[in-house]
């Protein structure tokens, strides 16, 4: 029992001198930039709640055992840890879906999803358009937002150049890049 106590004693003791340390430096920051503690705790609060994109790379999607939303999911489950309601949120897809993707894809592939080159890496807000399917979203985005050629694309997807051309004109057909422009896609 004694070493138990003496390891909690010291974990409160660390908690307390990281907790002076912290508070010193907080003092300080407030009174270099002559803000109160709320003005302070609330820009901190507006760093955490601040989004960043989510990305993932374009190599996950070479493997041609899954498709494009099952390798993203895949992808962002197992390396970036997310909850399928995470997931959903960011893809704006429903939980239900997100969890019948993940499962077909540990079924059609168990091995990890590996960044290989050449690499680019993408936002999920691509996936978010409705409109547009996977594919069709990927090849659209690439060639309008990154300046790719279809050969370029082919390429980088390890997907036949013919799969890409007819993707990238369906999607021009629905008025692709008008939608992304929407989304805030750029």
């Amino acid at each position: 029992m004694n070493s138990e106590n003496a390891s909690n004693s010291n974990d409160s003791d660390r908690l307390k001198n990281e907790l002076n340390a912290l508070n010193t430096l907080v003092e300080g920051f407030i009174k270099s930039h002559s803000l109160s503690f709320n003005d302070a705790f609330n820009l901190l609060k507006n760093i955490r709640e601040e989004k960043k994109p989510v990305l993932i790379p374009s190599s996950i999607f070479r493997n041609k055992k899954l498709g494009i939303i099952e390798a993203t999911v895949k992808y962002m489950k197992e390396e970036l840890n997310l909850t399928y309601h995470q997931i959903a949120e960011i893809t704006k897809r429903d939980d239900r879906v997100v969890w019948v993707m993940y499962n077909r894809a540990i079924k059609k592939s168990i091995e990890k999803s590996k960044v290989e080159e050449p690499n680019l890496w993408l936002p999920v807000s691509v996936f978010t358009i409705k409109e547009l399917g996977p594919m069709e979203s990927l090849a659209s985005y690439m060639k309008d937002q990154l300046g790719m050629s279809l050969n370029e694309i082919a390429k980088m997807l390890d997907r036949d150049n013919r799969t890409v051309w007819a993707c990238y004109n369906k999607a021009k057909g629905k008025g692709a890049g008008s939608k992304e422009n929407e989304s805030g896609l750029q």
